[in-house]
């Protein structure tokens, strides 16, 4: 008799240590996720200052390249003016001018939109290698229970 209940208490005992091992290994996985939505959120606030940052100097480029782009219109224009002055009266060699270096800067600049347009992609802000560590923490968690 006194076995019997020797070996319930041990089943029971075991019992229990299995289900605190298991109610631990759940609130560590919890926090382990905590932890990894933490540093994904920290890898994002990182990724987005560092595109600010980016993102000002490209402005500031981009004001200075705007005036270089006229002064070279400007110029283009005029240079093809003097060219085209020698078979044409002057107004009728600025106006034909102006177009072909329109037409010119237009394709140039609709080439370099759609290139940007396919750089500049939604998934270069994802925090990739965080979710590659939630991924690996889900596994060992499987394989854990």
């Amino acid at each position: 008799m006194e076995d019997v209940r020797n070996r319930d208490a041990g089943a029971e005992s075991e019992a229990a240590s299995f289900g605190s091992t298991i109610s631990d290994l759940i609130g560590e996985v919890g926090t382990l996720v905590r932890q990894e939505v933490d540093i994904a959120r920290c890898e994002v606030a990182a990724a987005a200052d560092e595109a600010k940052g980016g993102a000002v100097k490209c402005g500031m480029g981009f004001g200075v390249g705007v005036s270089a782009v006229m002064a070279w219109t400007a110029a283009a224009v005029l240079g093809l003016t003097l060219l085209l002055q020698r078979s044409m009266p002057v107004l009728p060699a600025a106006c034909v001018s102006s177009a072909i270096v329109g037409v010119v800067l237009g394709i140039v600049a609709f080439a370099l939109f759609r290139q940007g347009s396919k750089d500049f992609q939604p998934g270069h802000f994802v925090p990739r290698r965080a979710i590659e560590t939630l991924k690996e923490d889900v596994r060992w968690a499987r394989e854990q229970i």
